[in-house]
């Protein structure tokens, strides 16, 4: 009845959300766990994507296609059973359509899957020009950039339209030719049949019904169809959302790893060099050390490296050369947590999140 529908539809759609918000929080928690430097290579907008936009766009297949797809092959097996008890030689001519619809889902496949990582990757861009421009919207009015962002702007869209429109057009072609091959099942069957009334092999009756049947055979077909859509795009975003997931963090924990129970805060560098990019090494060979109670400033120039010592002291990058002992210990042996608990930062550039001060201040 109407509450067993409800039931199940609400039964399923739960099950679908609940998988979607697991989704959504291990992508997140995987990019926490990510290095600076795997982050700043990504805009973060395509970040936003892969994390909100691309994750519904999977929930959307759980939410529209999961609640129907079990139910519309179960029906359709049925009804094969029906039309077989009725007259198993006219359903033989029509499940020769079965093999042709898959065939032109495969096609559809084949074709459709390029225009959807179009979508995605159109999406992405849109969101990233939009988290970059509106980040640094002071810089572009104190330059008076806006008509040039604007022109961007516009080309991003129109990029993202044009993706959509081959995706409508491609998908256009393949609902109307499933129709077609559902209406030629059918005209098979009143041929076929019509045969049959006239040599008093079937009676009109029996016809009558077998029609009608095939007409039922052919609805979950159609409506199936109508969700291979959502579905080609829902695949195309769980690409996307993997490849986040299969980046493997560059750095982590070694497996003996150790916790800091004690803190006096001797720091060494001993011969490090390190790079950004390989080849061009922003420090060659350092070496000194930060006594406990030792008050030490680096004066240098702008891109001398002064900012990166501090970075490397807390892990954020992983050193090429070379050791830093925090109180004689290699911080590769300790763990990332515990070393960053022990150490302070007052950046030079501070962001704020949403929330109170304290909150900010506490961090």
């Amino acid at each position: 009845g109407n509450f067993t529908n409800f039931y199940q539809n609400y039964m399923l759609q739960k099950v679908g959300q609940k998988t979607v918000v697991t989704l959504r929080n291990d992508v997140f928690n995987h990019i926490e766990n990510l290095a600076i430097g795997q982050i700043n290579q990504v805009p973060v907008g395509k970040l936003v994507t892969r994390v909100t936009n691309d994750t519904n766009t999977i929930s959307e297949m759980y939410t529209t296609v999961a609640v129907s797809l079990v139910r519309n092959i179960l029906y359709l097996i049925a009804i094969l059973i029906v039309l077989f008890v009725l007259n198993y030689k006219i359903t033989l001519y029509v499940i020769i359509v079965i093999p042709i619809v898959l065939f032109a889902a495969y096609l559809f496949r084949k074709f459709s899957r390029a225009s959807y990582r179009r979508v995605r990757a159109s999406l992405s861009e849109v969101n990233a020009f939009l988290s970059e421009n509106l980040s640094g919207m002071k810089i572009t009015q104190i330059f008076n950039q806006q008509e040039k962002k604007r022109r961007e702007f516009k080309k991003n869209s129109q990029k993202l339209r044009n993706s959509y429109l081959q995706e409508i057009l491609v998908f256009g072609i393949f609902r109307p030719t499933i129709y077609a091959l559902s209406m030629v099942g059918t005209l098979i069957v009143l041929y076929i049949g019509y045969k049959e009334v006239i040599s008093t092999a079937l009676t009109a009756g029996l016809l009558f019904s077998y029609f009608y049947y095939v007409r039922d055979f052919f609805e979950p077909i159609q409506e199936l169809a109508e969700q291979f859509n959502v579905m080609q795009s829902a695949f195309a975003a769980s690409e996307k959302v993997f490849d986040v997931l299969d980046t493997k963090p560059e750095i982590t924990d070694a497996p003996d790893a150790i916790e800091l129970e004690t803190f006096s805060g001797a720091i060494e560098f001993k011969d490090v060099w390190f790079y950004y990019i390989e080849g061009e090494w922003v420090l060659k060979g350092i070496n000194f050390k930060v006594n406990p109670g030792d008050t030490v400033a680096f004066v240098g120039a702008t891109g001398s490296g002064k900012t990166t010592i501090l970075s490397l002291i807390v892990r954020n990058y992983e050193i090429q050369k070379g050791q830093i002992l925090i109180d004689g210990i290699d911080i590769r042996k300790i763990k990332r947590s515990s070393l960053r608990k022990h150490i302070g930062q007052m950046l030079q550039d501070v962001f704020l999140f949403s929330g109170s001060i304290a909150e900010n201040i506490t961090l």
